[in-house]
């Protein structure tokens, strides 16, 4: 079933709500590509029965070049879980530990990590969100977060989820060196 029905917006557009096609991910490239990475109800317009807010989140969880698709390594999956222990569901801020990946991708490869785990009945430690625990992360470098686009004229910022930050203030609260 390719699609699921629509829904109609207060002023009467109807969008879809099924799978994006490829032919509308070439669009939104070559929109992006055109309008920059902003200004998403503009873009929307010029895809039929898309929001601004789906071409948005198709844009930076699956379409952009600079997305790391690749599997999740053994070791990504064991700093995932120290992270989560340490930072919580706070996924923004976990992400900028994996360049590359996204919020959601990092969540939902978490979830997968915990699923695997329950039917292996190999229980998860609890989590422990003691910032001063021990801890492996400072060992890794923070590098850029997948939200970090100088490149689109941000070069003074960057973003955990939709809020903006200086970059000196570019390491996450308790971040170890």
């Amino acid at each position: 079933m390719e699609e699921s029905g629509g829904s109609s917006s207060d002023d009467g557009k109807t969008f879809h709500r099924g799978h994006w096609r490829p032919a509308e991910d070439e669009k939104l490239r070559r929109l992006v590509d055109q309008l920059g990475a902003r200004n998403w109800n503009t873009i929307a317009e010029k895809i039929e029965g898309r929001s601004g807010k789906s071409c948005r989140l198709r844009w930076y969880n699956q379409i952009n070049p600079h997305i790391n698709k690749m599997p999740f390594t053994s070791q990504e999956e064991e700093r995932l879980l120290e992270a989560q222990r340490k930072y919580g569901n706070r996924w923004s801020l976990i992400a900028c530990f994996f360049p590359g990946r996204t919020d959601n991708a990092v969540k939902n490869h978490y979830h997968v990590i915990m699923a695997r785990q329950q039917r292996n009945h190999q229980h998860p430690k609890p989590t422990d969100r003691n910032p001063s625990a021990s801890s492996n992360l400072g060992g890794f470098p923070m590098g850029p977060c997948i939200k970090d686009w100088s490149s689109y004229g941000m070069d003074h910022c960057f973003h955990v989820g939709y809020r903006s930050f200086k970059t000196s203030q570019r390491r996450p609260p308790n971040f170890e060196r």
